[in-house]
C-alpha cells in the first residue's frame, strides 16, 4: 500500500473498503474468507483485527463455493468504524493479491459508489452512535 493511502484511514473516521479478490487465492476456511481479508486488511492498516461491535462486513455470495477450474473474482465490502458518522464515508477499492501476508493495490474500480449504495452502512439497523 502506498503512502497516499495509509494518510487517507484514520482510526475513527467511517471508512467502507471495497475488496476484488479471487475466492480461491484466500486461504483458510472456505466460508470465513471475507473474515481472512477483513483482519488481514484491518491488521496492515489499523493495527488491530476486525470487530463485528465496530466494523461490519458485506461477504460476497458464493464465497464458499469455488469450482475446480473457475477463477472467478469476487467483491465484498468492509465498513471500518460502523458507529461513526454515515452521512458520508470515504470509499476506497483494493485487489487482493495472493501470498503470504496478503497484499492489498489500491485500484478504482467504475460504478462502485452506484453498487456500494446498494449496501446499508455498517449493516441494517446501524445507528451512528
Amino acid at each position: 500500500m502506498d503512502a497516499q493511502a495509509q494518510q487517507t484511514l484514520t482510526q475513527g473516521e467511517a471508512i467502507r473498503l471495497c475488496f476484488r479478490f479471487k475466492p480461491q487465492d484466500i486461504p483458510g476456511i472456505p466460508g470465513a474468507r471475507s473474515i481472512t481479508v477483513a483482519n488481514a486488511f484491518m491488521q496492515l492498516n489499523f493495527e488491530r483485527k476486525f470487530d463485528w461491535d465496530k466494523d461490519y462486513v458485506y461477504t460476497p455470495a458464493g464465497i464458499d463455493d469455488v469450482k475446480d477450474g473457475t477463477r472467478r473474482k469476487l467483491y465484498m465490502f468492509l465498513d471500518v468504524n460502523k458507529h461513526a458518522n454515515p452521512t458520508f464515508q470515504t470509499l476506497l477499492c483494493y485487489q487482493v493479491a495472493k501470498g503470504s501476508p496478503m497484499m492489498f493495490e489500491e485500484t478504482k474500480f467504475n460504478g462502485v459508489r452506484n453498487y456500494s449504495d446498494m449496501f446499508p452502512w455498517g449493516g441494517r439497523g446501524t445507528k451512528a452512535a
